[in-house]
């Protein structure tokens, strides 16, 4: 079974979508908020802060929340504790699940133990049996993994996958389950190569890594997180955006199977795309959307021409009024098969845009705001 992308937008139980995003006051403290709909492809409640995990000075990247196998959400985000000079020196994990389905949230809790102080933005994702399976990148450039023990708040110890011989590894990770329900995961290194690892079998071991390298005369940053997705064939696509400021592409040749060279899709005409990580969901017919923010601060989307087969041309959807947006956007399906697109505005207020129809078109730009005296952060995952 194929499961969305990491990001900081997920359905709960009940169909209703979280979206949860980092907000700094006035005084400067960097603190969760969340915002839900009042029904399933409905309205908006009220903004409601997570706060500061008691044990952090503060919060920098993107959260990354999943729904367990109970039909709760659990939200977990890296600490960002401040060196003297004012960089950021890493932190620990903390995690917030809901107390019950579609209701609550318990306090916070981390897990500094047995693991190293981490960066950026982790990667969740259901295993084979349902458990939520963990990745972040560690200070040491290792690859950092925790697994659910149970479908509640009980997770193992840290375990390291390491790095490739003489590598360090240098971005947010990114994962997802292949056509036989093996995990696998991407992330670039220090050398600006793109490195791979999976499951041997589903919910077992793992391979050795695996390079992919990177396209000729291109390189990737730590802040070219990839972004992976799966065709309605089965099949993993990975997305990455280059030095060049253009998006590359390599997929499967078959579900389970090899993996194609690099593709570029370039930029859009007269624009570049920002280094970011993009968006990519599934739309109701089984088709991928891919979503990247531009030079000119617009978003630019592409999509299957049919499901696994072939790419449109690139299509801009402008910006909000006033605003441009900044930041990695966020994509889901909502109750009814609607794509919802969420982003940051340069404005510091969080955005929105829906399809009108499940495969159809798209709304305007819709602001959702930002709390009183908040000002929302661009979706970051390392740099």
């Amino acid at each position: 079974m194929a499961h969305s992308p990491t990001t900081w937008v997920a359905p709960g139980a009940d169909g209703r979508l979280e979206v949860f995003v980092v907000g700094i006051d006035r005084a400067g403290s960097q603190s969760l908020w969340h915002r839900s709909q009042t029904a399933p492809g409905s309205g908006w409640s009220d903004w409601f802060s997570h706060g500061i995990p008691p044990d952090s000075n503060g919060l920098r990247w993107s959260p990354a929340v999943a729904r367990s196998a109970d039909g709760r959400l659990q939200v977990t985000v890296v600490g960002d504790d401040l060196a003297p000079e004012g960089t950021g020196a890493g932190g620990a994990l903390y995690h917030q699940s809901q107390t019950a389905r579609g209701n609550g949230w318990s306090s916070w809790h981390s897990y500094p133990t047995g693991g190293p102080n981490l960066f950026g933005s982790p990667a969740v994702t259901p295993g084979a049996d349902g458990l939520l399976e963990l990745f972040v990148l560690g200070d040491d450039g290792a690859l950092w993994h925790m697994s659910q023990t149970a479908p509640n708040d009980d997770w193992s110890q840290w375990v390291s996958h390491g790095a490739p011989p003489g590598v360090l590894l240098n971005s947010a990770p990114a994962v997802a389950a292949g056509a036989d329900g093996c995990l696998d995961v991407f992330i670039v290194s220090q050398e600006a190569m793109l490195w791979h690892i999976r499951q041997t079998a589903p919910n077992e071991g793992w391979s050795d890594w695996v390079a992919h390298g990177t396209p000729s005369g291109v390189s990737f940053g730590s802040d070219s997180t990839p972004a992976v997705a799966c065709s309605a064939d089965g099949r993993l696509e990975l997305f990455v955006v280059g030095n060049d400021e253009a998006l590359w592409h390599m997929w499967q040749t078959a579900p389970n199977g090899g993996w194609s060279g690099w593709k570029s899709h370039d930029a859009p005409s007269l624009t570049k795309l920002q280094r970011l990580r993009p968006a990519v969901g599934s739309s109701a017919d089984g088709r991928l959307e891919l979503f990247a923010v531009g030079g000119d601060d617009a978003l630019w989307h592409l999509r299957q021409i049919a499901p696994n087969d072939g790419w449109s041309q690139w299509f801009s959807h402008g910006a909000p009024p006033l605003p441009g947006l900044a930041g990695s956007p966020a994509v889901v399906p909502g109750a009814d098969g609607r794509l919802e697109l969420f982003v940051v505005g340069t404005d510091g207020a969080l955005w929105q845009l829906s399809q009108t129809a499940p495969d159809g078109g798209w709304s305007q730009w819709f602001s959702l705001g930002a709390p009183p005296g908040v000002s929302l952060l661009a979706a970051i995952t390392t740099g």
